[in-house]
């Protein structure tokens, strides 16, 4: 009985989408009954902090719940607790213990899978999903998550059979449709990208990626009509997606609407931080930077990171910094295959070797101690996994949004949240970046005595990093 309330619960954690259906009693019946299977009050008391996204709380309870009863579930919500807090090694510990207590711990598996594939160890976390689809093979994130891993091994038959597999276990899940949408839009079948990215939209309206790239889709099929839709639709959802609103003004340019384009442009380059939150929102981009910096007597390999840093830390102690970091980090292609008259080749596995990184932290209103501590903690982490390799190139694009606290309580538990959509404890399959978008569009500027086409190509060549040609 036990192992089905762990599936139950996970299941429903694991999904990002659970919160957009409006039957509250269905989700309070859900619980009742979770509650009812158990009988220990920490446990309770830490799946619901969970639920509410408390996870500091959570992770209390859970280690309670274990010195009183150290089973294989308690390890298993201890260490999922961990991970939403971005202590990876710490949730690897307790799905560790969870283990040794009940190796056919499917869900143990799965999560374990997932904390190594983010701290870099593919190979691991395919093993352990392997596992865990043994012992559960009806499980759609699990296929997701090896689908996910195949394909950054350039396995892409493998991965469309996994995905397929996700899709027909959980064919409601929109999240599958958009990233089997992703993969069908890197072998450049954009019909049927765009039919996936739909179908994704037509389970979760709101779901601003599939948005964007259904969007994008449309382009590539030739209809820049419904395209343009799309974007403001993007836009309208995401009004700081500044890569929606450079696509919209290239449309709209196109189609002789000059002044629509220059209202896209000027929202673009938001020259007043200020927001309506009390606080500031900010958006900066960056290109290839290989020279060690030093902030504060804190070091980082990669001076864009130096830069984030100073951005967040002069930010008020009375304000909550919600920030994100978008990183493209791609291989150059082989210049001998290329040599051989094999450039597409070339070009071909050098996009297999991406590698996209996507991070959502919150930074509570605090101490100027406590809240540098947390923010070089972080940023850290993600300058541990850019590439110092003359052999890549990368991109990081960063955005903040600040808001004014008016007393503690109001700030969150949580230092590091997942996507709000997407595969929120999982793995995403990323095809491709927008940032791809903007190298094709760089690299083909028409040539025009137009300055409102410099001021869009001043736009992309910021969006891509580039403030010098910009």
């Amino acid at each position: 009985m036990k192992s089905s309330v762990i599936l139950l619960f996970l299941l429903f954690i694991l999904s990002p989408y659970s919160y957009s259906f409006n039957d509250d009693s269905a989700n309070s019946t859900f619980w009742q009954r979770l509650m009812k299977e158990q009988s220990y009050i920490n446990l309770q008391k830490g799946i619901l902090y969970m639920q509410n996204n408390r996870y500091r709380e959570a992770s209390i309870e859970f280690s309670k719940a274990i010195d009183k009863n150290p089973d294989s579930f308690a390890y298993t919500m201890y260490g999922a607790s961990l991970y939403w807090l971005g202590e990876i090694k710490g949730s690897i510990e307790q799905y560790d213990q969870a283990l040794k207590l009940d190796e056919k711990n499917s869900t143990a598996w799965q999560l374990r899978g997932i904390s190594e594939a983010r701290i870099g160890d593919i190979n691991s976390a395919m093993d352990n999903f392997l596992k865990s689809l043994k012992l559960d093979y009806k499980r759609g994130d699990i296929n997701m998550n090896i689908a996910s891993v195949y394909f950054s091994l350039g396995k892409v038959d493998d991965s469309i059979f996994y995905i397929k597999q996700a899709l027909k276990y959980e064919p409601s899940n929109p999240l599958y449709h958009y990233q089997f949408g992703l993969i069908n839009f890197y072998l450049e079948r954009y019909e049927e990208a765009a039919e996936n990215f739909k179908k994704a939209i037509s389970i979760y309206s709101n779901y601003e990626e599939a948005v964007l790239w259904l969007a994008l889709s449309m382009e590539k099929i030739g209809n820049n009509e419904e395209a343009l839709k799309m974007y403001m639709k993007a836009i309208s959802i995401k009004p700081m997606d500044f890569f929606a609103r450079y696509r919209a003004a290239k449309i709209l340019l196109s189609k002789g609407k000059r002044a629509d384009a220059l209202k896209q442009i000027r929202e673009s380059f938001y020259l007043n931080p200020n927001n309506s939150e009390g606080g500031v929102s900010l958006f900066l981009s960056y290109g290839n930077s290989k020279n060690e910096s030093e902030e504060k007597n804190v070091s980082f390999k990669n001076s864009s990171i130096s830069e984030i840093y100073k951005n967040l830390s002069k930010t008020s102690q009375d304000e909550e910094i919600n920030f994100s970091l978008d990183i493209a980090i791609a291989q150059k292609p082989n210049l001998e295959e290329a040599s051989e008259g094999k450039l597409k080749l070339a070009l071909k596995k050098a996009a297999l070797n991406r590698k996209y990184i996507s991070r959502d932290y919150v930074i509570p209103a605090g101490s100027k101690e406590e809240r540098e501590k947390l923010i070089e903690k972080y940023l850290k982490e993600i300058d541990s996994e850019i590439m110092n390799d003359s052999n890549y190139d990368y991109r990081v694009n960063f955005s903040m949004n600040t808001k004014k606290v008016k007393n503690k309580e109001e700030s969150p538990s949580a230092v590091y949240l997942p996507r709000n959509i997407g595969n929120e404890m999982g793995l995403w399959i990323y095809g491709n970046s927008w940032i791809n978008i903007i190298e094709d569009d760089i690299e083909n500027i028409p040539q025009k005595d137009d300055e409102l086409y410099d001021l869009l190509y001043a736009l992309a060549y910021i969006l891509y990093g580039d403030g010098e040609k910009s």
